[in-house]
């Protein structure tokens, strides 16, 4: 995972995505460790890196520092990105990450993206999350 990728001059992310798949690397995590990507952004940047190594598989991270991190992943995914980063609840450092259950809903609903997962646990599994994050039991 090349870190901060998204900061990254663009021709040095390429090579380092082409070193990687020379040493059969699977698949590369493109990071937008400080969330200054918006999905304009998102799309441009992996347009440009599918069609360099288009048979690279990649993964992308997003962070949430300007409330986008659920749009920029809808985004990479629909650029061909194979794997998200996610979170439940959004947690994560700082702002936080995309958001499993925000994810899984838009890109049911926006995209018409259906992926073989129940949500009908998800509200479950956001409250089980909430209440170990802060350390509370449903219902105080």
């Amino acid at each position: 995972m090349p870190q901060d990728a998204s900061r990254a001059d663009i021709s040095f992310l390429l090579e380092f995505i082409g070193e990687a798949s020379q040493l059969h690397v699977q698949r590369v995590r493109i990071a937008d460790t400080v969330g200054i990507l918006n999905p304009l952004s998102v799309q441009s940047l992996f347009r440009n890196i599918i069609a360099t190594s288009p048979f690279m598989s990649f993964e992308f991270h997003g962070h949430n520092d300007l409330g986008m991190a659920t749009a920029n992943t809808v985004t990479a995914i629909c650029c061909g990105v194979q794997c998200a980063s996610v979170t439940v609840n959004g947690l994560g450092e700082r702002a936080g990450n995309a958001s499993l259950e925000e994810l899984l809903i838009a890109l049911e609903l926006s995209e018409h993206i259906h992926l073989d997962v129940n949500t009908l646990f998800l509200d479950q599994l956001s409250q089980a999350v909430q209440c170990r994050f802060w350390n509370t039991h449903p219902g105080e």
